[in-house]
């Protein structure tokens, strides 16, 4: 991944960043292992010395970004971000990297793709041992951080993501969603400046343009900036009083429902049954007319801009006729793409089992009741509908 800059103190990543990232790296014991900023896109990387977050993980992190979401699941993004990287250096691979490297050459699969079934499960052990806080070395205080990287964790699984940017750009000019309702001018605010301006900002545009010296971060925060975040339905139905927020479009043309077709949702249930339990795996909508559809094909919709949004949940099980199946998908990207799959699936069998209560239980039976419950709907993302 190519570096975009070192991160040292607050200027190119939000504050709530710059502060997880030196919370982590005292509980860690890893003062010497800095930060940078990835110039690329997606992902992100560590080389076992240095931590290196990618455009998209940053994204994350911009508290004014998010609407309607718990300050729980703002917070703990950010702590999760950085964890996962930490996890990297003290627990998968570690120093031991080159031990595991030369492991996975052995994998008895396609050559090209050893590396990367490696990267996933280097990232179910990692993913544990940061929600644990196993690999903390620092034990003052570590329930509360380790409920902290839960709530990253599962942040960062279910809240909905719009990139319809333009969209929103256009809409904040008219002051107005697309319900109608008045819409937050979420932009950020320099000191002694207006809000939209940018710190650094080109004068010639009346500080309205961001240049080389605008801090980086600070070009992605606001409507029409950078992606918006949303809570998911789970979370919405009950506690948020707005337009907007259980509005949902179908997929695929199931259970009476027509392809495109919008509609309210009155109530989520999980694989055990539970209603409306926020940030989990969903397995059924109620939608307003009382059919219950899986929530494989449904698409939940912006509550500004009205156009589809995506969860990391649903990028990886939701139903997308525009998109080829597994199968192809395997062909083309290599067989870790089934992994990824399935990497969800027993991240959540061992979290019924030990954090959260499933059939009204917190019990290590739970992991093998929940991948009977999931399985039907697993047989349909791995079977190349």
């Amino acid at each position: 991944m190519n570096r975009l800059v070192e991160v040292d103190g607050v200027g190119n990543v939000p504050q709530n960043m710059w502060n997880a990232f030196k919370t982590l790296q005292n509980l860690y014991k890893e003062p010497l292992v800095p930060m940078y900023l990835g110039a690329e896109e997606h992902g992100a990387y560590t080389d076992m010395n240095s931590i290196t977050v990618g455009i998209d993980n940053m994204l994350k992190t911009i508290l004014e970004n998010y609407h309607e979401v718990p300050d729980e699941y703002k917070a703990g993004s950010s702590f999760f971000t950085v964890g996962h990287e930490f996890g990297h250096i003290t627990t998968h691979p570690g120093k031991d990297s080159d031990y595991w490297m030369n492991g996975a050459n052995n994998f008895p699969i396609e050559a090209a793709n050893r590396q990367k079934w490696l990267n996933v499960l280097s990232d179910i052990i990692v993913n544990w041992s940061v929600m644990t806080g196993s690999n903390i070395r620092e034990r003052g205080g570590i329930e509360k951080i380790t409920e902290e990287l839960r709530k990253g964790f599962m942040s960062g699984q279910f809240n909905q993501k719009c990139e319809n940017i333009e969209g929103h750009r256009k809409l904040l000019k008219t002051g107005k969603n697309a319900y109608g309702l008045p819409m937050k001018d979420n932009r950020f605010k320099p000191k002694g400046m207006k809000i939209g301006q940018f710190t650094n900002g080109d004068s010639d545009k009346d500080y309205y343009k961001p240049t080389v010296n605008t801090p980086f971060f600070e070009q992605y925060v606001g409507q029409g900036r950078g992606p918006q975040f949303y809570p998911p339905i789970s979370q919405s139905l009950g506690n948020v009083n707005r337009k907007g927020y259980n509005e949902v479009r179908i997929s695929k043309s199931v259970s009476g429902l027509s392809k495109g077709s919008t509609h309210k949702v009155r109530e989520t249930l999980t694989f055990d049954g539970r209603k409306n339990a926020p940030y989990e795996p969903i397995h059924y909508y109620v939608l307003d007319n009382g059919k219950k559809v899986n929530a494989r094909y449904v698409q939940t919709l912006c509550p500004d801009c009205k156009k589809p949004t995506m969860s990391i949940w649903d990028y990886w099980w939701g139903y997308d006729d525009k998109v080829q199946g597994i199968d192809q998908q395997a062909q083309g990207n290599g067989s870790y793409i089934y992994l990824m799959t399935q990497l969800f699936v027993y991240q959540w069998a061992a979290i019924y089992s030990t954090f959260l209560p499933y059939n009204n239980k917190i019990d290590r039976s739970n992991s093998k009741v929940f991948l009977k419950d999931i399985a039907k709907t697993m047989d349909l993302v791995m079977g190349d509908e």
